[in-house]
């Protein structure tokens, strides 16, 4: 009798064929490692500029690969070398500052809570203003009336971040957040309120004045959907930490993603149409943007949005290889805009997910066939969300010593939950007559996530401190790499054995 029979085997041919389909991802390896030396090590410009004509001229001469490697580290180098060092910010000294009220100020127990950003601050010394960016934590007595949209100078003292476990504090500075300031009516030099306010600062007020927006369902609501963290309490704050669900808070490349592939779901059916296929990859970026912007661009959704808008137009190909080179296009393009971002833990855990998803969770989910097309898409589903949890875990473990099993396990469904959070947001923005009914049910589902959150914390062995080191870090990715690269090298045939009964 004939049976299928399937035959597996490594062909270095096939890897070469598929590195050659990447010659972005052979751009930016060395590239990157160059910026990763220029952090650490110190050359004068002037023999790096040498050195950069010198491995340009031998590439050009020899053609041969390991000059070009050595250019590009080179370049990334002299791409960090070049710039000027910002001035360095008078954390916890007394100095003079100008902010932007961002979110709405919440009073809890006689002060309110809020969030800015710092636009510059002013040398004592010397006084000359500097140019700043980053996120400030506010908080004010309840004489002190703070609202969005405000452009405030104070002198006083921005102090580090304080409370909570240190893996919080250090989410928090990933996101952008320098320190936490205290306001009085003393403080405050000068305020200038305007009646323009950013689609952000309009997007929080809808959202906060909805009649139930103090519950704790609608609270996750509004977080996941503009950014506005008012009124999560602390407690609520450290359970997500402690369930590793804590990034679901805060507005980031995971909320652009599932906005990116709302929007590609919605507008699935316009390729039937003539032009369609472009006139949906213009509506799906026109419309990510205006997330963003809603968001208040956080850097996280920024860099996202950058990475979702070439991945958009590389769609129009079905090949995974193709969606893998515009991925490292995209960090290329965002490390020679701003190189010490290779430094952030955000724009890592991102471009990680996404170099999990498309080298693996893609092809799996392709592989999983279980016969019902429903329970297909939530088994490709899974399988994609399990690939980028699975990813980000060493960096996760070395950054903030804590690992969450569970987490890892539930993430696909509590990703679920999130789109389904994220599109009700946004309805309540778009369509307001609905909110009579889109409120309950996204309260409903925001106390859905927060159960969860709060049981995977309960579990025992739900969340472990794990320390990983910067070696036992760079060991693994090594050796996932490697697995990656073997994969790319396995050729599948299928063919006819015969068998006597």
């Amino acid at each position: 009798m004939d049976n299928d029979k399937t035959t597996y085997k490594l062909s270095p041919a096939r890897l070469r064929q598929r590195l050659q389909g990447l010659p972005m991802l052979r751009v930016l390896l060395p590239f990157a490692c160059g910026i990763v030396l220029a952090m650490h090590y110190t050359l004068p410009i002037g023999y790096l500029t040498a050195l950069l004509l010198f491995c340009g001229v031998a590439t050009l001469i020899t053609r041969r690969a390991i000059y070009t490697f050595c250019l590009l580290v080179v370049a990334g180098v002299l791409n960090i070398a070049l710039r000027e060092e910002p001035a360095e910010l008078p954390i916890g000294q007394r100095a003079s500052f100008r902010i932007r009220v961002e979110t709405p100020v919440a009073l809890r127990k006689g002060f309110g809570d809020g969030e800015g950003t710092l636009t510059a601050w002013r040398d004592p010394q010397s006084g000359v203003w500097h140019t700043a960016q980053g996120c400030l934590l506010l908080r004010a007595d309840s004489l002190t009336q703070l609202a969005p949209g405000e452009e405030i100078c104070f002198e006083g003292r921005i102090y580090p971040l304080r409370g909570g476990s240190p893996s919080y504090r250090r989410l928090m500075h990933s996101r952008g957040f320098i320190g936490r300031c205290y306001l009085n009516e003393r403080h405050i030099l000068s305020r200038e309120t305007t009646d323009h306010l950013s689609l952000h600062q309009r997007a929080a007020a809808a959202l906060a004045q909805l009649p139930e927006s103090h519950q704790a369902g609608l609270a996750v609501v509004r977080a996941m959907t503009v950014g506005d963290r008012s009124d999560l309490s602390r407690t609520l704050r450290d359970t997500y930490s402690r369930s590793g669900m804590s990034h679901l808070l805060a507005i980031s490349g995971l909320h652009t993603g599932i906005v990116f592939l709302l929007l590609n779901l919605l507008l699935y059916w316009m390729p039937m149409l003539r032009y369609g296929l472009h006139l949906r990859n213009l509506l799906t970026i026109v419309a990510l943007w205006l997330f963003v912007a809603g968001a208040g661009f956080p850097p996280s959704a920024v860099r996202a949005a950058v990475m979702c808008t070439l991945l958009q137009w590389s769609f129009n190909s079905i090949s995974t290889h193709q969606t893998l080179n515009t991925w490292a296009a995209a960090a290329v393009g965002m490390l020679i805009w701003e190189p010490r971002w290779i430094a952030d833990i955000g724009f890592q855990l991102s471009f990680l997910a996404v170099a999990a998803i498309l080298a693996w969770g893609i092809p799996l989910g392709r592989e999983i066939r279980l016969g019902n097309r429903f329970v297909n898409y939530l088994s490709q589903g899974y399988a994609i969300a399990l690939t980028a949890s699975i990813a980000t875990a060493p960096l996760i473990a070395h950054t903030f010593g804590i690992i969450s099993p569970v987490g890892i396990l539930i993430s696909p469904f509590v990703v679920l939950l999130g789109m389904g959070i994220v599109a009700i947001g946004l309805l309540l923005l778009l369509i307001p007559p609905l909110r009579g009914c889109l409120a309950p049910l996204g309260n409903t589902i925001g106390e859905w996530l927060n159960q969860i959150a709060a049981e995977a914390t309960s579990l025992e062995g739900g969340h472990l401190e794990v320390s990983l080191s910067t070696t036992g870090m760079v060991i693994i990715y090594l050796l996932m790499g490697l697995l990656t690269l073997v994969g790319w090298a396995v050729v599948r045939k299928k063919g006819l054995s015969l068998s006597h009964d």
